[in-house]
């Protein structure tokens, strides 16, 4: 998993660029999930909105506390490719379990692995912005399909329900330990970018988690089933 995150000051314009309503970017993009803002379920049964209702509503909250200037909080969170076959496994919890994504849409169907990955992008997207302490506040989540690795963005108002400003104070590094976890809990692979492979800290605690991250992800090249990741790093004393 990737994290990043961004502060800005315009919903309207984040809302238009990650719904991309006029195809300009090619997105396919969806709404997931959203909370304390409007939206309705259209004739195919996927989530809509109106797009200026939606800037609005979370203009409206942010007025609440108006000396917060950069109210509108833009994250994304991307899998590897790889990762839709574990979510479909993840879902299965072990009573079926399927070698390739190939063998998953043959025998489940296309739009049945796309619910499942969608609701397990939900759920993820969910419990980082819990553990980010982002609650109790305006959200949306949005997937987008232009590419081959599944990812969302989540437009998120940093004024919350009571008009208090949530706490970003080391937000990218928080957000990145929070996806290293849910990558291991998830058995998701390892992406070889700096959230993984890199470390600028001298805690050696830190320096430790980041080497254990690393030989993780040279075991994860080598096998690729649970149980041989997990035979390696005990061999490992990981």
């Amino acid at each position: 998993m990737m994290f990043g995150a961004k502060s800005g000051r315009d919903f309207g314009g984040t809302i238009d660029y990650d719904r991309d309503l006029d195809g300009r970017h090619n997105k396919d993009a969806r709404i997931l999930e959203a909370e304390g803002v409007d939206v309705f379920y259209n004739t195919d049964g996927r989530l809509d909105a109106d797009s200026r209702q939606l800037a609005r509503s979370f203009r409206a909250q942010a007025m609440m506390n108006p000396d917060v200037k950069k109210c509108v909080k833009h994250l994304w969170i991307s899998y590897k490719p790889e990762d839709q076959l574990a979510m479909i496994n993840n879902a299965f919890k072990g009573k079926r379990h399927f070698n390739s994504l190939e063998d998953a849409v043959n025998s489940l169907g296309q739009q049945r692995v796309n619910e499942i990955t969608d609701k397990a992008m939900v759920e993820d997207t969910k419990r980082l912005l819990k553990e980010m302490k982002y609650y109790q506040t305006q959200f949306l989540i949005v997937r987008h399909s232009e590419k081959d690795n599944p990812h969302v963005h989540v437009i998120l108002n940093i004024v919350d329900n009571d008009g208090n400003r949530l706490k970003d104070f080391q937000e990218k590094k928080r957000g990145i330990e929070i996806c290293k976890q849910i990558t291991l809990d998830r058995n998701y692979t390892w992406g070889e970018h700096k959230s993984v492979s890199e470390t600028v800290s001298h805690n050696p605690k830190e320096n430790a988690r980041a080497e254990i991250c690393k030989e993780i992800f040279d075991i994860s090249e080598k096998y690729h089933t649970a149980e041989e990741i997990k035979k390696e790093a005990a061999r490992r004393n990981i």
